[in-house]
């Protein structure tokens, strides 16, 4: 494709040079549009086969999972899918030999990778010292995804975090959105395993109460594992999980309730796999924020909190709760939330309306700052607001906004 390329922008340019100059440009600039409409008709033609030769080497490499020793577990839903993954990683360790897949890895290429690293421990698996478990992140854009990744894992266990509206632009509605989440409680169901669903979300409570196998219910309100007495400040958190006559002390460094959340849907399914309860006060009492994840730095007297990697809304608005934990001026930079589809707007002017409750100073910059300020007016922000083309050019001017004692929450989906 590159060498036919090639050649025809050196046919045209050859000609380009011997004719008028008017003439002249007008070639050059068709051969520039003939190389990208030429470029865009070969990528259409081996994109089928390209995710053929994917689908086969994914199948390929995920035939180490084959191995009836090893434990599999799916994590989906629309938000706090790698957190999970690292919390139930972290719970899981003292018990079992844990392979998780690595960083936000959540497609078949992203499995397949985790699996190819790790296939001398898979292949030994019935040696191996500590019994394995194989946990994959499993993301999803359009109905079927989390159904192929099932097929590859197999997985026997699952938890599904949450259902909302991440993502509508592919799926176009919440039932597009709730039934490709649900995939993974479908093909768990049919294998008579256990699946963790949070409590506290309609969707995914509605999720259990159709569910005919081992359905746990996990939640900050309702579940078969409840969090109580929650306490959330800016070094932390600590609250109990009481299930059944069972009570576990928690302290954790995470910050916000929604990460209380994350630990309680994880702590269910450990204890559900035999992890004992001082195994699992070690386990998160050590947890540390994941990077870009509501992780907490300091930088010239300026409190950071960078939630960058965040992109939905459940997520922005415990971010905003986190910021309320903070001492000192509140500073939020936000940029919008994106792949809402029709509800672009909407949303966008609702996380305005939040940041105008929370915050005395906002930053915006990228394609959404519009609807923001928009939510930011209709909120009665009184604040002062700046505009940036770009995070780049917000960077350039944190020094002249921000002062010593500020706390600047970097709202989400940085790049």
């Amino acid at each position: 494709m590159v060498v036919a390329i090639i050649i025809i922008e050196l046919i045209f340019k050859a000609i380009s040079v011997c004719v008028e100059p008017l003439l002249g440009a007008f070639i050059a600039t068709l051969t520039t549009f003939s190389s990208y409409l030429i470029t865009s008709i070969v990528n259409s033609v081996l994109a089928p086969f390209e995710r053929m030769r994917n689908r086969s080497y994914a199948k390929e490499m995920a035939r180490a999972l084959d191995a009836p020793e090893i434990i599999k577990i799916g994590i989906t839903g629309s938000y706090a899918k790698t957190s999970c993954k690292r919390i139930l990683s972290e719970l899981l360790k003292e018990r079992y030999k844990v392979i998780a897949t690595e960083g936000n890895y959540n497609t078949p290429l992203g499995i397949a990778k985790t699996i190819k690293n790790n296939q001398e421990k898979l292949k030994n698996a019935r040696f191996s010292a500590k019994p394995i478990v194989f946990i994959a992140e499993m993301g999803a854009r359009r109905r079927g995804d989390i159904t192929e990744l099932c097929k590859l894992v197999q997985p026997n266990y699952g938890i599904i975090t949450g259902v909302n509206g991440q993502h509508l632009k592919t799926f176009k509605t919440m039932d597009g959105v709730y039934s490709t989440k649900k995939e993974l409680a479908d093909y768990i169901e049919g294998r008579g395993g256990t699946v963790v669903f949070n409590g506290d979300n309609f969707y995914t409570l509605k999720m259990s109460r159709d569910f005919t196998a081992n359905a746990v219910v996990a939640g900050l309100v309702k579940g078969n594992f409840v969090v109580k007495e929650l306490s959330t400040t800016s070094k932390g958190s600590s609250f109990k999980i009481c299930y059944g006559d069972e009570l576990i002390d928690i302290k954790t460094k995470l910050l916000g309730a929604h990460n209380a959340l994350n630990v309680v849907l994880c702590v269910a399914l450990a204890i559900t796999l035999g992890v004992s309860k001082d195994a699992v006060n070690n386990a998160i009492n050590g947890l540390k924020p994941i990077e870009h994840r509501l992780s907490v730095t300091e930088n010239g007297g300026i409190t950071i909190i960078d939630d960058g990697y965040n992109a939905n809304l459940d997520g922005v608005m415990s971010a905003l709760e986190v910021l309320q934990t903070f001492d000192g001026r509140k500073v939020v930079y936000a940029q919008g939330i994106v792949e809402q589809g029709k509800m672009q707007r909407a949303v966008n002017e609702r996380i305005g309306e939040e940041i105008s409750k929370r915050a005395e100073i906002v930053i915006l910059s990228g394609v959404n700052q519009k609807y923001v300020e928009s939510g930011l007016i209709k909120g009665g922000f009184k604040g002062e607001i700046y505009r940036f083309s770009s995070l780049m050019h917000a960077q350039a001017e944190f020094k002249n906004i921000l002062k010593r004692g500020d706390v600047l929450l970097l709202q989400n989906d940085i790049p």
